[in-house]
């Protein structure tokens, strides 16, 4: 990372935010992908291709910019209160148009998962920093 003087505003990283653009266009494609993945070998090849690397690098660029300060326990409840607030909000609106509403508290496909994911990864790096080498 780049220096920065005392009492200044962190100097913006563009290249970091170019690979979460990038990253976010390989989600895309790769939503469009697993939809004919079935359907083509080329297009389940990328799928996997794509799945294989773009949501490890993206904890990892979270990470870039946790590994400094300590992570705190707020934090992480508070990603875990959100997604399951998330996960009713989604059922309740299912429910509302009755469109099969499901919901488990240990397994999740939509959107909120990442939440879930995000907060196991920086419990797990509270409890790695912990540890001496």
């Amino acid at each position: 990372m780049e220096a920065q003087c005392a009492g200044a505003l962190p100097v913006r990283q563009y290249r970091y935010d170019n690979l979460k653009f990038f990253l976010t266009v390989l989600v895309v494609v790769g939503h469009f992908l697993e939809f004919y993945a079935t359907r083509s070998d080329i297009f389940k090849s990328l799928f996997v291709f794509i799945y294989s690397f773009h949501m490890p690098l993206f904890l990892f660029v979270s990470g870039l910019f946790t590994r400094e300060k300590p992570v705190s326990v707020e934090k992480i409840i508070f990603y875990f209160i959100l997604g399951y607030a998330l996960k009713m909000l989604i059922y309740v609106v299912d429910f509302i148009y009755q469109k099969d509403p499901s919901f488990s508290v240990f397994s999740d496909s939509n959107i909120t998962w990442y939440l879930f994911a995000l907060s196991v990864f920086l419990i797990l790096s509270r409890w790695l920093r912990s540890i001496k080498p």
